[in-house]
């Protein structure tokens, strides 16, 4: 199973789900467009799973993935955000056989990125704006081709 991307040229947003049916909305209603499978996500019940919490600010119309309390916490507090509930899961980092999904976040925009390559990361960085924040989680098996 996979995450996809999905991403909105009118805002700038990417937006990351493992379902079918938020892909179909997005696309129809919000002008998002498919960029396609981010990365793979874990089983639930697997013994290495790893929840990964989506969160949504009403003021900003942003979303925020999140794996650790602390990440919940200061959104939720200090930062407008309202838990939405686990979106998907990964994995632990000490699985074998798994690849990093880093964090940026660009402090004029207010955005976060989410990607497993370091083009991405340099590029975002260079031309974007975005500041590296480290590695958000880890995901299962190898990067998807684009």
């Amino acid at each position: 199973p996979t995450v996809m991307r999905l991403y909105n040229p009118s805002t700038y947003q990417h937006f990351y789900t493992s379902y079918n049916c938020e892909v179909t909305a997005l696309a129809n209603l919000n002008g998002f467009k498919l960029e396609g499978d981010a990365f793979y996500h874990n089983n639930p019940s697997a013994p290495d799973a790893v929840v990964v919490h989506r969160l949504y600010n009403p003021s900003t119309r942003l979303h925020l993935w999140a794996t650790t309390q602390e990440d919940i916490n200061n959104a939720t507090q200090a930062a407008g955000y309202r838990y939405e509930g686990p979106a998907f899961w990964a994995i632990k980092p000490t699985t074998g056989g798994s690849i990093v999904v880093h964090r940026l976040y660009n402090p004029t925009t207010y955005k976060h990125l989410w990607t497993t390559t370091q083009a991405e990361i340099n590029s975002a960085m260079q031309f974007s704006g975005y500041k590296y924040e480290g590695p958000a989680f880890w995901a299962p098996g190898s990067t998807i081709p684009q």
